[in-house]
């Protein structure tokens, strides 16, 4: 048979072109060393020789084996995440040709020795982290050291920096033994924490001697906080210190000018002798050196000061020379009384954190009280004077306080200020008080609380949590003032309320805030036009008042909503639906389930009348409910509304449109039918349904979101054609029991 020879012509060109591809294949080499063939390298005595074939080591090539000993050819150039991580390395050599050493890549191995070659430029995360080496050398090359590098490196004692890092992370050298650091020319930048914590094995702060060099323009917050500094010097382009940085140094501070200009003798201890120099000479000495202040008088009472005060007997008898109480000042002490003169102005963080402290009087002199400055001590009594303005966070809290006077000057408490003062029963604000911060007043045991006119915000756990010791919330009154526009989510919940007033310029309250008030609310006109009666619990009697008389009684007050009926099955009502055998029936006067409407009650089943459209967050949250039927008028399911359940069988009715996050999370269901009506499934809205073996998605799905059914044991799935979006984690964590 003849074969024209145009077609021939074709075909050998096609043969051409496929076996271009091919032969390429054929001549290129992996040259990336990962898990299977590096673990194939280790002979029986745990080396292993990388052959110089390979450019690179990949993530995870080596870690958790058996490896002791390794030789890094000079072919490699980057060390991948985890490469070495956890094994029983010893001893490394990085050789010239690495650049990269990548995330926790000898982290928790049992290194105490490393070499690290001249063209490594990045220590990524983690990278020598938890491990035992003893010392470290950082060449040139490298210009960034990132965070916790060598955090937890509890045996290493010394470090030399190159002369081109630029950046250090958060605790790259945190929880080190590093006694003595100098800081390159080089270095710009470096955090609170990157050498915070640098101390010996025993517990001790351990760095005695620190150089700062000329990039460096600010030093953070803490960032050599309580190490036993006796000889520092400081570049003369830093231009400002942040509080407590050298807070304990006890030796010379040497200060290249002008930098000094920038700063002052309270950004150091007043143990430290501060000077202003000139220069430094060839061996790195002060030049020209005199005191940085002279006319300056040290006035803070800091640590080393305020211990010498302590008596015998535990007191403290503050001369009236200073103007401040330092930063931790008599922290953790054995100081069971002090008095404070009316020279004191300000009260630092920490200033009697963990005390002995029963009572304390804080005189009109002072202005702010620090962060956790009583925190966890045994405070019971405190008078505050009336020239503070700011209680900081923590300042009070976890002491046993049973009473306390906000005074008028006061304008703002911050958060958790007064958080486990689990004694507190008495409360009176200020007239002046603009804020209240995050659980400021949570877990006390507060009765009764008035809101000043003055105050503007206090959020959802500003007065959350409000309970007795016994673990039942206390809260029984409560006026709320004239500024306050909105009453956020929760704020009150769970409180036995038997009396409420709340202000004319109230226009907002979010859910539940009044969920468990059994008493009676007085709202002042107009503010009922903005409200409803879904506001409050079904058990509270709601009225609307003209006014409030000078003794402040409402005056001129009608039912606010006459002709409305409460509709919304909230806790006290659905409580005592339940019979004596766990069985509660729900009228179909309802219209919805409220949230935590029978959260952790003793319910075992219950009959859904098909007058209700929705259920409510946490509504059947932690019962024995073993299997329920969804009526078709439901359309949401809320947030956590059958989580933690006994939950095994459920029947999704024909009009539910969306199931919130954690629905049916941490249930025993074994199988759901998800109706053609769903077009949303939240996150976390199965997860953890470890007993969910079949899942059938309605054609109406379009959304799914993070975690919906992750930690199940679904065993096929169809995804249908109206799905749109899921994300990783939608399906993730499908597994066997």
């Amino acid at each position: 048979m003849r074969i024209d020879l145009s077609v021939k012509y074709w075909l050998n060109i096609v043969c051409i072109l496929v076996l271009i591809p091919l032969s390429s294949l054929a001549l290129s080499s992996y040259t990336k060393l990962d898990g299977p063939a590096a673990l194939a390298l280790i002979d029986e005595n745990g080396h292993a020789e990388i052959p110089d074939s390979y450019t690179s080591i990949g993530s995870s090539a080596f870690q958790g084996s058996n490896i002791v000993s390794v030789n890094i050819p000079n072919t490699i150039t980057a060390i991948g995440a985890n490469a070495f991580k956890g094994t029983s390395l010893t001893s490394v050599t990085i050789p010239d040709s690495v650049i990269t050493i990548g995330e926790s890549a000898f982290r928790q191995s049992k290194l105490e020795t490393v070499y690290l070659g001249n063209s490594v430029e990045t220590i990524d995360t983690w990278a020598f982290g938890q491990t035992d080496i003893t010392s470290i050398i950082i060449p040139d090359s490298v210009t960034y050291i990132a965070s916790a590098a060598f955090h937890q490196c509890e045996q290493l004692e010394t470090l030399v920096l190159g002369d081109s890092v630029e950046s250090i992370g958060d605790s790259a050298f945190s929880y080190t033994d590093i006694r003595s650091l100098v800081i390159p020319d080089s270095l710009t930048f470096f955090s609170t924490s990157s050498f915070n914590s640098v101390w010996e094995n025993n517990g001790t702060f351990s760095l005695e001697s620190l150089v700062i060099g000329e990039s460096v323009t600010y030093i953070p917050k803490n960032a050599f906080v309580n190490n036993p500094l006796n000889f520092v010097i400081i570049g003369s382009n830093v231009s400002g210190i942040g509080d407590d940085a050298f807070n304990g140094v006890n030796g010379d501070v040497f200060i290249l000018k002008p930098a000094q200009e920038n700063l002052d003798i309270y950004d150091f201890s007043s143990m430290a002798n501060v000077y202003a120099c000139d220069s430094l000479d060839d061996a790195g000495n002060p030049q020209g050196c005199e005191d940085a202040w002279p006319d300056t008088i040290y006035t803070k009472l800091d640590g080393p000061a305020a211990l010498a005060l302590i008596d015998e007997n535990g007191h403290a008898e503050i001369p009236d020379s200073y103007t401040s109480i330092g930063s931790s000042a008599f922290q953790g002490s054995n100081i069971v009384s002090v008095n404070i003169p009316n020279t004191i102005t300000a009260i630092g963080a920490n200033a009697f954190k963990g005390t002995s402290l029963t009572s304390v009087t804080i005189p009109d002199s002072v202005i702010t009280i620090g962060e956790s400055a009583f925190r966890q001590s045994k405070l019971e009594t405190v008078y505050l004077g009336n020239s503070v303005e700011t209680i900081d966070t923590w300042a009070f809290g976890q002491t046993d306080i049973t009473s306390i006077i906000i005074p008028d000057s006061v304008t703002y408490i911050a958060s958790a200020a007064f958080h486990q003062c689990e004694q507190l029963e008495t409360l009176v604000l200020g007239d002046s008080v603009e804020s209240i911060g995050d659980s400021a007043f949570s877990y006390t045991d507060i009765r009764s609380l008035v809101i000043p006119d003055s105050l503007t915000f206090f959020s959802t756990s500003s007065f959350n949590s409000v309970w007795e010791n016994n673990g039942t919330f206390s809260l029984e009154s409560l006026v709320i003032g004239e500024s306050v526009t909105y009453i956020p989510k929760n704020a009150f919940v769970n409180n036995p309320l038997n009396f409420v007033i709340i202000g004319s310029n109230v226009s907002g309250i979010g859910d539940d805030a009044f969920n468990g008030v059994n008493g009676d609310v007085f709202i002042l006109k107009p503010a009922q036009e903005n409200l409803d009666i879904y506001d409050f619990s079904s058990m509270a009697n709601v009225y609307a008042c003209d006014s409030l008389d000078d003794a402040g009684n409402p005056q001129g007050c009608e039912d606010a909503w006459p002709d409305t009926i409460y509709t919304k099955l909230d806790g006290p009502a659905a409580l005592a639906l339940i019979d004596e055998n766990g069985h509660a029936e729900i009228p179909d006067s309802y219209t919805s389930i409220g949230s935590s409407a029978f959260q952790g009650s003793n319910i075992v089943s219950v009959n859904i009348p098909n007058t209700i459209t929705a259920i409510g967050a946490n509504a059947f949250k932690g019962t024995s409910l073993t299997s329920v039927t969804i009526p078709d008028s439901v359309i949401t399911i809320g947030e956590s509304a059958f989580r933690q359940s006994k939950l095994e069988t459920v029947y999704l009715g024909n009009s539910v449109e969306t199931i919130d996050t954690w629905a049916f999370g941490q249930t025993d269901i074994t199988s759901i039918i998800i109706p053609d009506s769903v077009t949303y499934i939240a996150s976390a809205a199965f997860h953890q349904c470890e007993q969910l073996e079949t899942l059938v998605l309605g054609d109406s799905v379009e959304s799914i979101g993070d975690s919906a059914f992750s930690y199940t044991d679904i065993r096929s799935l169809v995804i249908p054609d109206s799905l749109t979006f899921f994300s990783t984690s939608s399906f993730n964590s499908v597994w066997g029991k």
